[in-house]
């Protein structure tokens, strides 16, 4: 359970409006479950979330990476049911840092000097246990020789947000495709 236990750098992020388009078209999200609504043994409304380990996770949380189209990588995350705390979009959203700081990433399929837009909304892990006021998402695109193509990362302030208001923030990219399989990772 969450209770009573610390965790480093708690950011939290919802992809329910994540999508990677095509830029100045209406062509539609190439994402997969960009808003983390299936997979398998999705969290339920008790306890609120459920954890999900990557392959270099030291607690051994059982390795589990079932969100559809997503895989998790370094440590573990949790996805979170609406129960534990609002969801930007549909009934779930994912703290990026479970137990120990992790991510989430995804391979699609892109046209070679095609321009695309991603966009993803974020906010904090309102725990008041973590007091800082910012917390850092590191967001990267890679082609198929993970060579970066996008390397930024976005600042979120703490500011006033709670479990039931959790203050969700749209952030925007566009880049240019390098490679026919480019890799989002969060």
């Amino acid at each position: 359970m969450r209770m009573g236990l610390a965790r480093p750098l708690a950011v939290c992020l919802t992809a329910g409006l994540a999508t990677l388009a095509f830029a100045g078209t209406s062509r539609a999200n190439i994402i997969v479950n960009g808003s983390f609504e299936s997979g398998m043994s999705v969290p339920n409304a008790i306890p609120g979330y459920r954890t999900l380990s990557g392959p270099t996770d030291p607690a051994g949380f059982g390795g589990t990476m079932d969100m559809t189209g997503w895989s998790v990588m370094n440590n573990n995350i949790d996805w979170i049911h609406i129960n534990y705390w609002q969801a930007s979009s549909g009934t779930y959203s994912l703290d990026l840092s479970g137990w120990t700081p992790g991510g989430v990433q995804q391979t699609v399929s892109t046209v070679i000097g095609e321009l695309y837009t991603l966009s993803f909304d974020v906010s904090v892990n309102t725990d008041l246990r973590h007091r800082a006021t910012a917390r850092r998402l590191d967001v990267y695109v890679r082609d198929s020789s993970l060579n970066e193509v996008l390397n930024n990362n976005v600042l979120i302030p703490r500011g006033t947000r709670t479990f039931q208001d959790m203050q969700w923030q749209t952030v925007t990219y566009q880049f240019v495709a390098t490679d026919t399989m480019t890799t989002i990772q969060f």
